[in-house]
């Protein structure tokens, strides 16, 4: 028995719930005490999150996390709910 495709509304449902799930974790990886810049590396540019630790223990620690390519449309829709939420500043090249 062959099995049945599932239908156009699951699929639709389980699309938006890996989306959510996907943006979730970047909220998460990049928090909004900071904020984003691009990078001009060789050819291409690149999204970096310039963030801090707010705990005490690591004394509000500077440090810069890799976001992702400035061509994906995925991370630069991630990186736009951001900025509308937060700061973002381009960084010049």
């Amino acid at each position: 028995m062959k099995p049945r495709p599932f239908g156009l509304q699951l699929q639709t449902m389980f699309a938006e719930l890996e989306q959510r799930s996907l943006d979730a974790d970047f909220d998460e990886a990049f928090p909004l005490n900071d904020s984003f810049a691009k990078w001009v590396k060789g050819e291409r540019e690149y999204w970096y999150y310039n963030g801090h630790n707010p705990d005490a223990e690591s004394g509000g620690k500077r440090y810069q996390k890799y976001a992702g390519p400035v061509d994906n449309p995925d991370i630069n829709a991630r990186v736009e709910r951001c900025r509308r939420r937060g700061a973002i500043r381009a960084k010049p090249s």
